[in-house]
């Protein structure tokens, strides 16, 4: 992963369409008159952009962050990006895609169903959450047929927040080296998932973007390859379901 690449115009262009196209519509709607503006000039905004992030001297944003009420009763917590951190943050999960889209093909649609991706040059980057959640419950509906009634279902708490950046950018880059351009990279994710500068951590990604729900599921990449074969796993997200055809199974 190199900067250059990640800065590209393609690249970058990219993005801004996957940012603008995304689903994720209550997040959106705090940036429609913003999105409005960058694309007046876009082409000058994005080669300008391509040029600052390629040298170095664009340093990402502290975002703000909101809780919206959930069902349950419970908050969840929007973080609020400026509007060129939301392409570069794009910009890393275009590449993140396509370096692990043959690695993540073996689960897709047989253990895992969610943020599925389009086709690599779509402007649209993830499938329709509505269409895939839909397969999931065939799925769940197909496992009781089966005669698999028995079944182990979990969240992972605070799951965006607690998603390591080193392990997470390791899934996605084996043989990644330190350097000065992927410690840039660590600086950015670290900025985004805090308010202020000085309480960045090394965990955590940004709730709202379609970006990071694709990054999500990268970080779980390792344990859907470890539940290879566990023919009762399904996860959605955060979701995780292990069927069983005893309660004793469900516990091993």
């Amino acid at each position: 992963m190199t900067l250059a690449a990640l800065a590209s115009l393609p690249n970058l262009k990219l993005a801004w369409r996957r940012v603008t196209t995304g689903g994720n519509h209550p997040y959106k709607r705090f940036f429609r008159h913003l999105y409005d503006a960058y694309e007046l000039a876009l082409e000058e905004n994005l080669r300008e952009l391509q040029i600052r992030v390629r040298s170095r001297a664009w340093k990402p944003h502290s975002p703000d962050r909101m809780y919206m009420p959930k069902a349950s009763g419970l908050q969840r917590p929007l973080t609020l990006l400026h509007i060129e951190d939301q392409i570069v943050l794009q910009a890393l999960a275009n590449i993140v895609a396509r370096k692990v889209a043959d690695k993540r093909k073996r689960f897709i649609f047989k253990s895992v169903f969610s943020n599925i991706l389009e086709s690599p040059k779509s402007i649209f980057f993830l499938r329709d959450w509505h269409r895939t959640y839909s397969v999931f419950s065939s799925r769940i509906e197909k496992q009781y047929k089966s005669g698999l009634l028995w079944v182990a279902d979990f969240d992972l708490a605070a799951f965006y927040e607690t998603i390591s950046h080193d392990l997470l950018l390791r899934t996605a880059f084996p043989r990644l080296k330190e350097s000065d351009e992927t410690a840039w990279v660590y600086q950015c994710l670290s900025t985004w998932t805090s308010q202020r500068a000085k309480n960045a951590k090394g965990h955590g990604l940004p709730q709202g973007p379609i970006a990071s729900d694709f990054l999500a599921e990268v970080f779980m990449l390792p344990i859907d390859r470890a539940m290879t074969g566990i023919g009762g796993y399904v996860r959605y997200v955060d979701d995780v379901r292990l069927f069983a055809s005893t309660e004793a199974e469900t516990g091993d």
